[in-house]
């Protein structure tokens, strides 16, 4: 009797039960401490492949004194594939950031997403998004 490898070749990521999987926030904020938004964690016996994310802000009133606004996009390790930190002191002014990382998440990783805006006054909108494939191991 010989014992050796199967034969059979797994098939594609895309092919072994795949679900979308996306997060989304959207508000107008005050001046805030660093605040999580959205998490999601990859579940036991499943991988999820990240495709995209977009974060955008928006200055809506004066800020008192002007001051860091920031989203992160945070994921295992030392990369941050989405990092603003900017100071926005205009009304109108804007700034968008959109990626398209294309990173493999093991089960048990987060996704998360903060913001923070340390400025004494006025309102920011900020609007967050990412959608990722999330599949059989």
């Amino acid at each position: 009797m010989i014992i050796g490898q199967s034969r059979v070749v797994r098939p594609d990521w895309y092919d072994r039960s795949p679900k979308n999987v996306a997060r989304a926030m959207d508000t107008v904020t005050s001046p805030h401490a660093l605040i999580l938004r959205t998490t999601y964690t990859v579940p036991a016996n499943k991988r999820a492949f990240l495709h995209f994310f977009r974060q955008q802000m928006v200055r809506l009133t004066v800020a008192g004194t002007a001051a860091q606004c920031r989203i992160l996009l945070s994921i295992p390790g030392p990369y941050k594939p989405g990092y603003m930190n900017l100071i926005p002191t205009t009304v109108g002014e804007s700034f968008q950031q959109i990626g398209a990382p294309q990173i493999l998440l093991l089960a048990g990783e987060t996704v998360e997403h903060w913001t923070e805006d340390l400025s004494t006054g006025g309102t920011v909108w900020m609007g967050l998004e990412w959608f990722a494939s999330e599949f059989d191991e």
